[in-house]
């Protein structure tokens, strides 16, 4: 096998992959997959498991912060531990950790308990994304790539379109617990295909003691605090709160650290130096507003179902479902759409796709719900396929294998805190907007009694000060609609920004990165 042990530097291997290869790949592209599905699916159900578990509303959003903090921290080591501890040997334990860590987040008594049962859980599930993606990038030849990417690619945009809909129904059919429960039946069948296509690989324990501690230590602390901050700032108003403040002052410096510290290391826990690459380093910038503009949208659109039309769980998850079921079929056309026009070509229509989705969506009124929604999903999926596997395949052509965990690890990670950054944005957003709206249609209502009165003839029979209840209820939701189309006016705009960075990196030379990062 070419890929486990990193250690060929040759990208233009023309042979072809055998079938325990394919295995290989199948295997950690359904980790990835469950990785990212484990986001999704535990936010449908976070009501329930509230309930369940004694816990506030603020409480339990660490269900899903305790995850992504442990996942943000570990994707960019995961290529590390891999050539500490082998590939396979990496690779296997974290499936079997993240199968484990799935019965306890169902066998839970208690909020910390869970708290802590889900860190474990995205610290093994949160490696298994670049982990899949190295395997692709290692195992498969520069003419093969193509189709493990498109692979991948269906971990990273189904995922979240398939997450809310299952969440809701097995929480509606079952309970909360088997959202955690059914990881065990794939998670078995990915253990078994990795055990049988896997190669065994040495320890080399020997890099701990040469291991880049201070940048492993910086970057720990400031991708932890910056992911807390995002997650918690528009609930504690930002930087009115000193919580937040020295959260971000511990972010800043630790980050501003790491990134000097890295980029003069000899032997980097993270090779920043990747990003001195044109193709690359907009490339990476491009798949940042992609994260930022798709968890932004996964984000809002269950927000104004739920919110503003009433949706539940399951008819929410029905609707998001129809972004989801048509990128199944697209993705197996990407690889020979992208051998007939080029990769970059491909991707630009996707954006463009993809951003008509988002202007589309900035028409909203009090009767534009489910049903309106389904051709915009319709058209963002068209979209969607066709940006991912253009984009990774371009922005990693003639990165070496030496460098491919380097380039997983920052690649999956920029992504992630671009979606991190987007949904932060978002939130503070759509609270801003909605007091900003609500307060201008109040200064247009009528001035006297007898105007406002007439207005009062549109609700049902009630008492005054009911009608004025609803007259006001009414306000703060039109304001939140005229919100809600700000916010996917914004995501509109990143679009074109990522457009530009495809273009930018698209003109970069193909030429081997080692030049440029020795």
């Amino acid at each position: 096998m070419k890929n486990s042990c990193l250690s060929s530097d040759d990208t233009g291997d023309d042979k072809k992959a055998t079938s325990v290869e394919w295995l290989a790949v199948i295997g950690g592209v359904l980790a990835a997959f469950m990785a990212v599905l484990d986001i999704q699916i535990v936010n449908a159900s976070l009501q329930n498991i509230q309930g369940a578990l004694s816990a506030s509303v603020e409480e339990s959003t660490w269900l899903s912060t305790a995850y992504l903090i442990a996942e943000v921290v570990i994707i960019p080591l995961a290529g590390w531990l891999a050539r500490v501890f082998g590939f396979r040997r990496y690779m296997l334990t974290c499936v079997s950790m993240f199968i484990i860590a799935s019965v306890l987040c169902g066998f839970s008594f208690s909020l910390e308990s869970m708290i802590v049962f889900r860190a474990v859980q995205g610290l093994f599930g949160g490696a298994l994304i670049p982990l899949a993606y190295t395997l692709i990038m290692t195992t498969l030849s520069e003419a093969e790539r193509p189709k493990g990417m498109a692979m991948f690619a269906i971990s990273a945009v189904s995922a979240p379109a398939f997450g809310p809909a299952l969440g809701g129904w097995l929480t509606d059919t079952w309970s909360w617990h088997w959202i955690f429960f059914i990881n065990v039946i794939p998670g078995t069948l990915m253990l078994a295909l990795l055990m049988r296509s896997l190669p065994k690989n040495p320890l080399n324990l020997k890099l701990l003691r040469t291991a880049d501690w201070l940048g492993i230590i910086t970057m720990a602390a400031g991708l932890a605090c910056l992911q807390i901050v995002l997650e918690e700032g528009n609930l504690k108003d930002w930087f009115s709160s000193q919580y937040i403040v020295v959260l971000s002052l511990i972010s800043l410096v630790s980050l501003l650290i790491f990134v000097v510290h890295e980029l003069s290391c000899s032997q980097p826990v993270v090779n920043l130096r990747l990003l001195k690459s044109p193709r690359f380093g907009f490339g990476v910038l491009a798949n940042m507003g992609i994260g930022f503009c798709l968890y932004s949208a996964v984000y809002l659109l269950p927000m104004y179902l739920g919110q503003v039309q009433g949706y539940n769980p399951t008819d929410i998850g029905l609707v998001i479902m129809w972004m989801g079921v048509p990128q199944l079929l697209i993705v197996p056309l990407v690889p020979g759409l992208m051998k007939r026009f080029g990769s970059v070509p491909v991707a630009l229509t996707g954006i463009v796709f993809f951003t008509a989705g988002f202007f589309l969506s900035t028409r909203l009124n009090p009767d534009f719900s489910g049903p309106q929604f389904h051709w915009i999903q319709i058209i963002r999926a068209m979209g969607l396929p066709l940006i991912m596997t253009p984009l990774m395949v371009m922005t990693t052509e003639g990165i070496s294998v030496r460098y491919a965990a380097d380039a997983s690890g920052l690649f999956n990670i920029l992504r992630n805190l671009g979606g991190a950054i987007g949904m932060a944005v978002m939130a503070t957003l759509l609270t801003n907007r909605t007091l900003l709206h609500d307060a201008r249609i109040r200064e247009d209502l009528p001035d006297t009694w007898e105007q406002l009165s007439a207005m009062f003839a549109h609700f049902p029979a009630a008492g005054t000060e009911q009608k004025v209840a609803l007259l006001s209820a009414e306000i703060n939701r039109q304001a939140s609609i005229m919100a809600f189309s700000d916010d996917f006016m914004l995501l509109a705009l990143v679009m074109v920004f990522c457009f530009i960075m495809v273009v930018v990196s698209g003109r970069g030379t193909n030429h081997r990165l080692d030049s440029t990062i020795a």
